[in-house]
């Protein structure tokens, strides 16, 4: 079935919260969706949990079991090769790909989302590059529209048209209301950026544009649309 790698420009521009409602639009689509999060680091005091993980799970249709949603997660929120040096516990993207495959026997559509940006590593030789490969599937940029993002935006793009992966285009995260001329940075990327512009998420439609984002998504990739269930 269908699957999408989210990566994005760095830390906290929005990947879970365009994975989360991509999931849900899906579901809305009337498809049978998942989240996965294979790397998480950082978690809730009060619970140990990792929050997006939770959120991925709790977007997920039928919520699938947790080892197969999250492989590894570590309670200090710092780069995942660094977390998995003081757990004592190497990543191993066999594991992920296992879990991954039995995702998606099971669903019409898997949105894997990573940590971090395209080249955090996640040990001492793989990086989330090399995580993307691994799995093989067409990948997806979430910018995060704030101060700085042109720059990381075009140096993720560059190196991911460096690598071996299919990329689908980019989504355009609005989220940052202290920004200057949202609209011009949008344009100034849309005008450097060698990738197309697939969505573009805003606060108050997230689950508008995630439906959109799974329909566009889905007849890219051939998975299983609405009407054909």
């Amino acid at each position: 079935m269908a699957a999408v790698f989210v990566t994005g420009t760095d830390t906290g521009c929005g990947k879970t919260f365009v994975s989360e409602h991509l999931i849900r639009g899906a579901v809305t689509l009337g498809l049978k969706a998942t989240g996965m999060k294979p790397v998480a680091t950082g978690v809730i005091p009060e619970t140990g949990e990792n929050e997006d993980v939770v959120k991925l799970a709790s977007a997920s249709t039928p919520t699938p079991e947790h080892s197969l949603l999250n492989q590894y997660c570590y309670p200090e929120p710092c780069s995942p090769n660094i977390a998995s040096d003081l757990n004592g516990s190497e990543i191993s993207l066999d594991r992920i790909q296992t879990a991954f495959e039995e995702l998606r026997d099971h669903y019409d559509l898997v949105v894997v989302e990573a940590v971090g940006g395209w080249k955090v590593p996640l040990g001492k030789a793989i990086s989330v590059a090399d995580l993307a490969a691994k799995l093989n599937i067409p990948v997806v940029i979430v910018v995060g529209v704030r101060l700085g993002c042109i720059n990381h935006a075009l140096l993720t793009a560059e190196s991911l048209h460096n690598s071996n992966v299919n990329v689908c285009g980019w989504v355009a995260n609005l989220y940052d209301d202290t920004i200057l001329f949202p609209g011009r940075v949008k344009n100034t990327l849309l005008s450097n950026m060698n990738y197309p512009l697939l969505q573009v998420f805003n606060r108050n439609e997230p689950l508008k544009a995630g439906k959109a984002l799974a329909e566009v998504l889905l007849g890219a990739l051939g998975g299983k649309s609405a009407s054909k269930l």
